[in-house]
């Protein structure tokens, strides 16, 4: 045991110091009992060893006083000494001078930037995959954790015994699950169960009827010896230490399962690459909590079922840090500075991977991003995609005032590709806390929004309200603009409270559906099945297809040739107002305004 060793180490020092073998003895069973409930990291960068020699050089102070005749004094003065002269070395310069020196961002800005790698502009469309609807998150953490205990609290003999851990969100065989350990309730209880608990509680992200207390696989009882909820050494932070991993930085203790269900604790392996600062990670250890078996990765070599080796706080720090010292430390400008917004959600991109999403935002913006990124929790990959938009907090508030006299609060949103559209969902609960209503949100302009019962009724009317607005939302350049002429097969139309929305199914393109409001053009209304149509879409992947113009080439209505000069000359009037108000190309400008800015400009124009 490491901190055998330490204690043994100062017993010894103390002994030849102040030849007093009981305080010796008291000081070797003070560092032991430190070492044991401290478990302190023995590695440069890290602080513990320096408090445990301050410490130390403390006793040796204290071991130069005596009492005598009912007085206290000094009896070695130069015990004295050295123990003052060690506990000030050892907290000032060692806890203070050498962290600002190695670790103050005056002298590392660079380093510190650094950190988070690379970060490459990113096109949303193509790095994130399409929204599956079957996949649609709607069941968060709060919820899991309270459908875990409802099931638990079924078995009235287990409820008793234990209680669920920490639910996190993983992808098991391809489906999104929130898995949590069974803890012991106390230490009496874990004194009498020394095998361990008896599983643990899987809840589907996706289906909150979809509850399991696993407790078997493939036929053998589960039994979680090492857990967060156990003592001694079948403590895993204990656990570990004792088997070698004294000298490495260890966090986020995440509890996943591989896809035949067998219990995992995932624990990152971090480095300080800044003196005592910057922690970075650098692997995983993954330990079998039924056998105690560990296993070291490296993070290319980590298994592929491991959803999560950067931890969210390291992430945050390091996007903070790249935003903070774009130009130094010294910026007393605030120019091009840049934060995290409050939150981070996990999502899941192409071919499973997951990510750590969050927005960008100006230091001092309360409401508005300059754009978002995406971290691959595994490899650390970044990517930033420029687009103005609304925070995670602006686009709850909208969710929350669009039901306002209901008085629902919205979860934390989760992101989605729709149709090539950066996409906030998210779940609306009462004070229950039971999900009422879902929202699709534009990332890019938080009143366009939809709200419905389930999950289809909100994106209906999500992509009702996009199509309404003339598709002001303006997704990635690569998301292609297509246009197809063909005959209609098949005509829909679903009423709902904002007005209607149509689908059409098109001969030689069965596998489209192509959705659009009544106001995407009055023809709409009167198109039937066989009419052949001129359809203009954005192609971003899905079986739903927004249509951005919708042309049926049965019906020709004709303008008056003086309506036709009028619309013209009222269209070069408008391209000219935008060029003398912005000063630029109209196009160019244009392309880069958010719609609030559009909305405003027009107004203004038409004003005029």
């Amino acid at each position: 045991m490491i901190y055998l060793t330490i204690a043994s180490v100062f017993g010894i020092l103390f002994l030849g110091i102040s030849r007093r073998p009981i305080f010796s003895v008291i000081v070797f069973l003070l560092n032991l009992f430190m070492g044991w409930l401290w478990l302190p990291t023995i590695k440069y960068g890290f602080g513990d060893i320096l408090f445990i020699g301050a410490l130390n050089g403390l006793f040796i102070f204290l071991s130069a006083w005596k009492v005598e005749d009912g007085d206290l004094q000094v009896s070695k003065k130069g015990n004295m000494w050295l123990g003052a002269s060690m506990a000030c070395f050892f907290l000032v310069f060692g806890l203070f001078v050498l962290p600002i020196v190695t670790s103050w961002g005056l002298f590392h800005s660079k380093a510190y930037r650094d950190l988070i790698g690379d970060v490459k502009q990113g096109t949303f469309s193509t790095d994130t995959s399409p929204m599956d609807i079957s996949q649609i998150r709607i069941v968060d953490q709060k919820l899991a954790a309270r459908l875990a205990d409802k099931r638990l609290g079924e078995d009235t003999a287990l409820g008793s015994q234990v209680e669920v851990g920490t639910m996190n969100i993983q992808q098991v065989n391809g489906r999104l699950f929130w898995v949590g350990p069974l803890n012991h309730i106390g230490f009496f209880r874990w004194w009498n169960n020394p095998q361990g608990t008896p599983g643990y509680v899987m809840v589907s992200a996706t289906d909150e009827r979809d509850v399991r207390l696993m407790r078997k696989i493939n036929g053998k009882d589960i039994r979680l010896k090492y857990n967060m909820g156990n003592y001694w050494n079948d403590d895993i932070k204990r656990y570990l230490y004792e088997n070698g991993f004294y000298n490495v930085g260890l966090t986020d203790f995440t509890f996943e399962v591989d896809d035949e269900n067998n219990p995992f604790w995932v624990i990152t392996i971090f480095e300080k690459k800044v003196g005592y600062l910057g922690d970075d990670a650098v692997g995983v250890v993954i330990l079998n909590a039924q056998s105690g078996e560990i296993k070291k990765y490296s993070i290319d070599e980590a298994p592929k079922w491991v959803d999560r080796i950067q931890p969210e706080s390291l992430v945050t720090d390091q996007l903070n840090d790249w935003g903070d010292f774009v130009h130094g430390w010294l910026n007393l400008s605030q120019k091009d500075r840049l934060e995290v917004t409050p939150g981070m959600s996990l999502v899941y991109g192409k071919d499973g991977s997951s990510y750590w999403y969050t927005g960008m935002t100006s230091i001092g913006s309360d409401e508005g991003t300059v754009g978002f990124i995406l971290v691959n929790t595994r490899t650390k990959e970044t990517r930033f995609y420029k687009q103005a938009g609304a925070t995670e907090t602006a686009a709850m508030e909208s969710a929350e005032g669009a039901v306002q006299e209901k008085e629902y609060k919205a979860n934390f949103p989760i992101l989605y590709n729709v149709g090539g559209y950066p996409t906030y969902f998210l779940t609306l609960k009462d004070n229950a806390g039971l999900v009422k209503a879902m929202s699709f949100i534009s990332v890019e302009n938080y009143s366009v929004l939809g709200i419905g019962q389930t999950v289809r009724e909100a994106l209906r009317e999500y992509h009702r309200t996009m199509m309404s607005r003339g598709n002001s939302v303006v997704p990635d350049s690569v998301v292609s603009r297509n246009s197809v002429i063909g005959e209609i097969l098949r005509v829909g139309m679903e009423p709902s409270s904002g007005g209607a929305t149509f689908y059409f199914l098109l001969k030689d393109q069965e596998s489209k559906l192509f959705v659009g409001s009544a106001g995407l053009s009055s023809e709409i209304l009167i198109t039937q099945k066989g009419d052949r149509v001129k359809i203009t879409f954005s192609e971003g992947g899905g079986q739903l297809v927004d249509m951005v113009t919708f042309d049926n080439l049965e019906i020709q209505l004709q303008k008056k040739p003086e309506q036709k000069t009028a619309d013209e000359r009222i269209q070069e009037r408008q391209q000219r107002d935008i060029e003398n108000q912005t000063g630029q190309n109209a196009q160019a400008k244009w392309e880069n305004m958010t719609p609030a800015q559009k909305d405003e400009l027009m107004r203004n124009i038409d004003d005029k």
